[in-house]
Formats: C-alpha cells, structure tokens, sequence
C-alpha cells in the first residue's frame, strides 16, 4: 500500500500543474470556435480549485491511516516475535528434557 500512496505523491503535483492549463486550452478552444460556453454558473476553475483542496485532504487522511496501519503492523510483527520467540525456547526446554529423561532411563 505504501507504494502506492508514494507513486500517486510524485503524479499528483503533475496532474495538478497540466490539468489547469488543460482545462483552460479546452475553454478558449470552445471559445474560439463559436462553440456555446457553458451554462451560467459556478466558474468550471473554482470547481476545479474546490475539488484540488477536498482531494489534498482525503489525501491528507489517507496518509494518517496508512501511518496508523502500519504502526499496528509493527506492534503485531512484535508480538509475533516475542511468540515464536517463547515457542523456540519452550521446544529447546522440552528436548533438552527427554534427552536428559532418555539418557536417565538407559543408565538404570
């Protein structure tokens, strides 16, 4: 998933940068042409500008969710670790102890 969030981090300034000037291109060709502009109503680049900061603050919450999945990611690796970690030690615990069991019942 982090690779993910850093490659739209590096496309994000450059379809912000060219989507503008794209838009405007579109406008004066239409213009241009005689083509009817649009209806009265809200500026398409305040749209656009609306839309720019609502997507940089989902961005910005999805950023803090990945931080906060991965700081449970580690937790869990950890206490994974200190399991297998316990097991390892019990399973030397226990062999250590038959061989010694099986070394007491052949001496007798």
């Amino acid at each position: 998933m982090g690779w993910l969030s850093s490659i739209l981090r590096m496309l994000a300034p450059i379809a912000v940068e060219h989507g503008g000037n794209v838009l405007r291109e579109q406008l004066r060709s239409r213009a241009g042409q005689g083509a009817p502009v649009a209806p009265a109503g809200p500026d398409p680049l305040q749209l656009l500008a609306e839309d720019i900061d609502q997507l940089k603050t989902y961005s910005l919450q999805l950023k803090s969710d990945v931080e906060t999945l991965n700081q449970v990611m580690a937790e869990r690796e950890d206490r994974l670790r200190k399991w297998l970690l316990a097991l390892l030690i019990w399973n030397a615990v226990m062999t250590v102890g038959v061989v010694l069991l099986a070394v007491l019942a052949l001496r007798h």
